[in-house]
């Protein structure tokens, strides 16, 4: 964990490059992984860390309110793991753990026990064969949203997902194309927006109220048309702009989705 002020980022406009990351911290051979902002360190509130294989960390904020320049060990990973995610919680949440083959598992953070810095936690989600753990969400909006890699997406009820403890595999929530693959799964609200970047460097911005909401085990409608060779690799859920330099829309940049069509069945 590495700490930064937030005005130590130089401001720039939206098609700027920016400043290298290496030049704000000191990195060695890592990449960034989340960022999150922080104003106060309490002792009531967490960061929830969620790796690659299916593991989850709950370590108390004050943990890293001592800052170093060289950054903390904030958690002790097994052997080829890797983080992928991390929240900020109050310890009284449900959450929901999704993976790149479209499960997703709901269960309360209370069961994951509370550790110091450098622990290895527990298992959050048993996963099948090969999949691994794209995302960690609180349920504490109006849907999930989910978005795979060939441009389609779905909200869909957090109702639809009982609660199956931690350490299971969890239920179906996307139904992918071949060789397809979730991007992003992520709690949103009715009022959020969302922006799409894409392997080529399409940028799209788009209202989550424009995505359906179907449920689980469903493929979802088309939220950007891709070039063959091109992937979306990224997804941002930012509040709606008023003024200012704007992204463009889903139907300036890249070929809109059309929300009435491409849904399939839901598959148990």
């Amino acid at each position: 964990v590495y700490w930064l002020k937030v005005y130590q980022i130089p401001e720039s406009s939206r098609i700027a490059k920016g400043k290298p990351i290496v030049n704000l911290l000191n990195l060695k051979d890592e990449i960034v992984t989340k960022v999150i902002p922080i104003r106060v360190f309490r002792e009531d509130r967490f960061m929830l860390f969620a790796t690659r294989y299916g593991q989850v960390i709950k370590i108390p904020q004050t943990e890293f309110s001592n800052p170093r320049s060289v950054g903390t060990n904030a958690i002790r990973l097994k052997e080829n793991d890797q983080l992928v995610d991390v929240i900020a919680t109050d310890g009284t949440k449900e959450i929901v753990l999704s993976t790149r083959f479209g499960y997703s598992l709901r269960f309360h953070e209370e069961t994951v026990r509370t550790v110091m810095r450098n622990a290895s936690g527990v298992r959050g989600m048993k996963l099948r064969g090969e999949d691994t753990i794209v995302a960690l969400t609180l349920v504490e909006k109006d849907h999930l949203l989910t978005i795979s890699d060939v441009g389609f997406g779905k909200r869909t009820e957090f109702d639809d997902f009982r609660g199956h403890g931690r350490g299971t595999m969890g239920v179906k929530n996307m139904q992918l194309e071949r060789n397809a693959i979730v991007i992003e799964s992520r709690a949103v609200m009715d009022t959020d927006e969302i922006i799409v970047m894409t392997a080529e460097g399409v940028v799209i911005r788009m209202p989550v109220c424009e995505i359906r909401i179907i449920g689980r085990g469903t493929k979802g409608v088309r939220t950007i048309r891709l070039d063959d060779k091109d992937r979306v690799v990224g997804v941002a859920i930012v509040q709606p702009e008023v003024g200012g330099d704007e992204i463009p829309d889903s139907d300036v940049a890249g070929e809109p989705a059309n929300p009435e069509t491409n849904e399939t069945e839901k598959s148990e």
